[in-house]
């Protein structure tokens, strides 16, 4: 008995529909600065499309369309913000993307070249451009950043200190109290918790404050001297190399200036040589010399009272120039140099020495978010060449432009926008 073969109803199966894909690559942004925005593209699949942010952060506060788009609103915070985002058709079909985009400072370097004050303005990365003198610049042996602009403290004690906020193309002066320092201040520093700056101006100088962002000055605690101000938080914490009653030593302030605390001196240091001075991460450290001038000496404080003197490797340098910190990797690292353009970093809070050096005179040192960034050199102290060097860890440095110097040229510092 023989039933055959039976019959095979061949099943249709209905085609699958492709998925979206989404591509892309967002620009990086610079703080204070608008966003350039960018558009994704979305293809394949089934039209309309929603893109969504699905985890991560953008940078605030940069907004993210439905369509896939990242507006043009200004970068208000550093660092690299790193997100995934999906793309979801009619059919709800999705493809995902991850993307980041890096936010940092612009920074402004200070000189004077070929008997004329100039600037330079750079994200940190591009160092192409050239010096200019920019309408209303004089000299300024000191620039800083606020959020929105540029301060520089000027040679000339019958002007109040000036600011640009278009990267030193234009300067405008303040009103108020003139610099009463004729050869330049120490060093001015920017609070962003009080909004509030002061302006170290040395030797029975007093200091300059403003309270809006350099439109006008006020000279205050003018029995008090300065040869370099900070801020960690809501106190302000100062050095004071020779005053009446006080040598060596430093104070703190809890009122942006008006009051200074009696002082506390670190234990075989002077600050008659150098002026470096920064706070970061809830730590102000000030750089400075041994008693015998012999040694650079770098001593930390968290509020202007509890001192340490920390121990720095052996130089050739007696004292230091410049210093700075910036967060890398989720460590903080600090950078400083030595007048003979010896540089030293932390690795795990400890001092080394890198094998790097500036090859001129430093006059500055900042971290923009991405980048440390060194320059320096001065004609009169016998520098052929001024320098400006890199680093993104600050133990390996890489010269990124070099100044041909004419006489009595000289290279006064470097300031990033917004970030004290």
């Amino acid at each position: 008995f023989q039933t055959g073969t039976p019959e095979v109803e061949p099943v249709m199966f209905v085609e699958q529909p492709d998925p979206p894909t989404i591509t892309g690559s967002a620009p990086d942004g610079i703080l204070g600065v608008p966003y350039a925005g960018y558009t994704y593209t979305v293809s394949g699949g089934m039209p309309p499309y929603v893109v969504t942010q699905r985890s991560g952060t953008l940078p605030p506060p940069l907004l993210l369309s439905s369509s896939g788009v990242i507006g043009t609103q200004t970068p208000t915070q550093l660092g690299t913000f790193n997100f995934k985002l999906r793309a979801t058709d009619s059919n709800s079909l999705y493809d995902e993307l991850d993307d980041s985009i890096d936010i940092t400072a612009m920074m402004l370097v200070s000189a004077h070249l070929s008997a004329n004050p100039a600037s330079l303005a750079s994200d940190g990365t591009d160092w192409s451009g050239s010096f200019i003198s920019g309408t209303g610049l004089v000299d300024s042996t000191i620039v800083f950043g606020t959020p929105e602009n540029f301060i520089g403290s000027t040679r000339d004690n019958t002007r109040t200190p000036i600011r640009t906020a278009d990267f030193g193309a234009t300067w405008d002066a303040g009103t108020g109290d003139n610099q009463s320092n004729a050869g330049g201040a120490r060093n001015g520093w920017y609070s962003g918790s009080q909004d509030t700056i002061l302006i170290a101006q040395g030797l029975s100088s007093g200091l300059l404050r403003s309270t809006d962002r350099g439109a006008t000055w006020e000279n205050i605690a003018g029995t008090f001297t300065s040869n370099g101000v900070c801020s960690v938080g809501d106190t302000w914490i100062s050095s004071v190399y020779s005053a009446i009653g006080h040598t060596n030593e430093i104070s703190a302030s809890v009122d942006a200036g008006e009051t200074w605390s009696a002082g506390a001196s670190p234990a075989d240091f002077s600050f008659q040589l150098g002026t470096a001075v920064w706070s970061h991460g809830g730590i102000a450290r000030f750089g400075g010399t041994n008693a015998a001038l012999t040694a650079p000496r770098i001593v930390k404080t968290p509020d202007g009272i509890a001192l340490t003197v920390e121990t720095l490797p052996a130089t050739t340098g007696t004292w230091l120039p410049c210093i700075c910190a910036g967060t890398i990797d989720a460590e903080d690292v600090w950078v400083a140099a030595t007048e003979d353009g010896e540089i030293l970093y932390t690795v795990n809070g400890v001092w080394t020495l890198s094998t790097d050096t500036m090859g001129c005179l430093p006059a500055g040192v900042v971290f923009n978010g991405k980048v440390f960034v060194m320059v320096g050199g001065s004609n009169a102290a016998g520098d052929a060449n001024g320098y400006v060097k890199s680093s993104p860890n600050g133990k390996d440095w890489t010269t990124r432009k070099t100044v041909a110097f004419t006489t009595n040229d000289i290279i006064y510092g470097v300031a990033v926008m917004g970030l004290t």
